[in-house]
């Protein structure tokens, strides 16, 4: 039997045939190993590559043995806890929307809020059964790409202002995936490949200052995190090569220096070296003086901490009067939840929600292969610090922002990134015996 013929015939007996080049590459090498190993005996290298394929064993029952461990993966718990998490965020929204008193939020939204989960359902399962490792593979082009479509969604929602943050702050949330391939592909480079990685990363945010112009200060900075972080993952883990200890240190400076940096611009000079606009500096000073702004920037902030120091545990089937104002059911609908449906219910689904993304997050950490390590795993850390901002801002620690609540907030581009998101760390996790 030659080589090819057995390979041939492993191939037949594995079903899933996304795993088969790499099985054919694995038992190749095998083959000619050992067919190397017999001719530094003398064997003639005919002779040598016939005794080789010989070894290897019956290819049938091979074959049968790679198919058990070369399928598909899915994990039922997840798509459990997603599907509750969904399906309680639909009911949720369509009650609370008729709290509006807005008739035509009342009548308008439901229908559309069912229409965005069937859409962003239908693209997560697209990227589900799509292979993630193409990112690898065309990157540049995928990020030119991705690039070309952001100027596309800059430019058609210049007349729109009230979907321009919605746009841009879903456009931006696709970059981390990406960036997780620029750093597999930059992997092996040393500290070459660090600096790379946070070219690509400054180059990313210039980019879309320039197209978008003013960007929300709290969702550039959940995504700089997540970045920062799943390099600092790539370093730790010693992706780059050379001098492992000495990356670390320096990479923990910039990552310290950089929040001070910051805060002192902030303090300093208002902001101007980050290009802060004047409601965003005065949002920061707001946060850190919340008195001082009662009347202006700290005035739905403090009405959400006195919300929520009357929400009981069985809920008052009301909203409250921070849900009636314009946006609520996006920006407060945790808030609107507490006083609606009561701590109960509210915190036993923000911990299903903390389950899910536990879960998703183990699957990330244990992933075997390196882009799919870093990629899932910053999705996650993004949804992370996503929830924990706005149920932070929700509770009144900090001021409302522009992030949405993954699976619970209104809105079509929030609802379709979220999907999309959770779409790839699911794609990961079911490509990670191929």
């Amino acid at each position: 039997m030659t080589r090819e013929e057995y390979l041939q015939k492993v191939s037949e007996n594995i079903r899933w045939k996304v795993a088969v080049p790499t099985v054919r590459s694995e038992l190749e090498n095998h083959i000619i190993d050992q067919k190397e190993a017999f001719m530094t005996q003398g064997i003639p290298e005919d002779t040598a590559e016939n005794l080789a394929v010989r070894e290897m064993g019956n290819p049938e029952e091979t074959g049968l043995q790679l198919d058990k461990i070369h399928r598909p993966k899915h994990d039922a718990s997840l798509f459990c806890m997603l599907s509750l998490i969904v399906a309680f965020g639909i009911l949720m929204q369509c009650i609370l929307f008729g709290c509006t008193g807005n008739s035509a939020i009342s009548s308008d939204y439901p229908a559309k809020t069912v229409l965005f989960n069937i859409i962003g359902a239908g693209i997560m399962m697209a990227i589900y059964f799509l292979d993630y490792r193409l990112f690898c593979r065309h990157t540049w082009k995928i990020y030119f790409g991705y690039l070309g479509f952001s100027a596309f969604f800059s430019l058609i929602s210049m007349p729109y202002y009230s979907l321009f943050y919605a746009r841009s702050n879903a456009a931006y949330s696709l970059f981390i995936p990406l960036f997780a391939a620029f750093i597999y592909r930059f992997r092996g480079q040393k500290g070459l490949g660090i600096i790379k990685c946070l070219g690509i990363l400054l180059f990313q945010q210039i980019f879309f200052g320039i197209i978008f112009g003013t960007m929300s200060l709290p969702y550039f900075c959940a995504v700089i995190v997540t970045c920062l972080l799943i390099l600092f993952l790539a370093v730790c883990r010693d992706y780059f090569g050379g001098r492992k200890k000495l990356h670390i240190i320096l990479f923990l400076l910039f990552l310290l220096g950089l929040p001070l940096f910051f805060f002192i611009d902030f303090l300093f000079s208002g902001g101007a070296l980050f290009g802060l606009k004047a409601f965003q500096v005065e949002r920061l000073n707001a946060i850190l003086h919340p008195a001082d702004y009662a009347g202006g920037a700290s005035y739905v902030l403090l009405m959400a901490r006195q919300q929520m120091e009357n929400c009981t545990f069985g809920g008052t089937a009301t909203v409250g009067a921070l849900g009636e104002l314009s946006g609520a059911y996006s920006d407060y609908i945790v808030t609107c939840m507490f006083s609606y449906f009561g701590a109960g219910i509210t915190m036993l689904l923000l911990l299903v929600f903390a389950l899910f993304l536990s879960r998703t997050l183990q699957i990330s950490l244990f992933q075997p292969n390196r882009f799919g390590f870093l990629a899932s795993t910053g999705v996650v850390i993004f949804l992370f610090v996503k929830v924990a901002f706005y149920v932070l801002s929700n509770i009144g620690l900090l001021p409302a922002s522009s992030i949405d609540m993954p699976f619970l907030s209104y809105g079509f581009f929030c609802t379709i990134s979220n999907y999309l998101l959770v779409g790839f760390v699911l794609s990961v996790y079911r490509y990670s015996n191929a």
